[in-house]
């Protein structure tokens, strides 16, 4: 499995930032680490997260929800969470209907 670095990570979000024109920054690099490490966690020898999906969900849900940035963390989730897909070989599909009204709980 490819991951991702939270150096990467930071690196996507301020080309969203630029692409988008929003305030950018870290506003908390702790939470930007823990959102990126937290889905290859393990307890007593097992992943927490079995299965590739499952780790970039929790991946998608810590950058999206725990906002380790000033502004653009579901944007940067999503970006995010397509390039790890793709970095591992698989593709991912949505209608821009559903792409534009993204909006994790």
């Amino acid at each position: 499995m490819k991951w991702i670095s939270p150096d990467v990570v930071a690196c996507i979000h301020e080309e969203v930032i630029a692409a988008t024109g929003r305030s950018p920054g870290i506003r908390d690099r702790g939470l930007l680490c823990s959102a990126v490490f937290n889905p290859l966690a393990t307890f007593g020898g097992e992943d927490l997260y079995p299965d590739l999906l499952a780790k970039v969900a929790a991946l998608l849900y810590g950058l999206a929800r725990g906002h380790p940035f000033v502004d653009g963390n579901k944007r940067t989730a999503f970006v995010v969470t397509v390039v790890v897909l793709r970095k591992n070989g698989l593709d991912f599909v949505a209608s821009n209907d559903a792409v534009v009204t993204f909006n994790p709980p």
